[in-house]
């Protein structure tokens, strides 16, 4: 396993070098995200070098490895009924609109459909195309197969930088067009 993981880290440093050098030679987000079969906006989350416009300073990735354990914990507190946990990940401006009566109402429905939530399978970290990766800048979105008495549906949490809930979003399984 070390061995593999140290091939790993090799891996990421060498395909950052080359998206560097495509970079460096003129290529685009674009070019970048379609020779990865990624979107653009994906290839730049993963592999950019934004600085932050207030001060010129270079915006470092942060690690997701947190981030399927925080969505599966955002949902188990919605299921416990404390929607208090949740509104404090919530910047103001976003629990204006996910309201307890909005957020608990729709977790009702949900239990009056499927039952009581049992567990996850599945949790992932989905960077806005499907790609998932251990890095990232911006809003990222925890997505998971939410397991219940009596059927299963998909659950995505989106997250800010500050690993704030900026949307919470509950869908059959199956379901592609998404918000988030």
């Amino acid at each position: 396993m070390a061995e593999a993981a140290a091939r790993l880290e090799v891996a990421r440093r060498d395909l950052q070098q080359a998206v560097d050098g495509a970079r460096a030679e003129g290529a685009s987000w674009a070019d970048v995200g379609r020779t990865l079969g990624i979107s653009r906006q994906a290839a730049f989350k993963r592999f950019g070098r934004p600085r932050d416009p207030r001060n010129g300073a270079p915006m470092t990735t942060r690690s997701l490895d947190h981030v399927p354990d925080l969505t599966e914990e955002v949902f188990l507190r919605i299921a416990a009924g404390d929607y208090a946990a949740v509104r404090r990940r919530m910047p103001d401006e976003v629990a204006a609109q996910l309201t307890e009566e909005a957020v608990m109402g729709t977790w009702t429905r949900v239990v009056g459909s499927v039952g009581e939530l049992e567990g996850f399978s599945g949790t992932t970290v989905d960077l806005g195309d499907g790609s998932t990766d251990h890095e990232s800048f911006g809003v990222v979105v925890g997505d998971t197969t939410l397991r219940h008495e009596a059927g299963e549906l998909r659950g995505r949490v989106a997250l800010d930088e500050h690993d704030r809930v900026v949307g919470l979003l509950v869908v059959p399984l199956g379901t592609t067009d998404l918000p988030f």
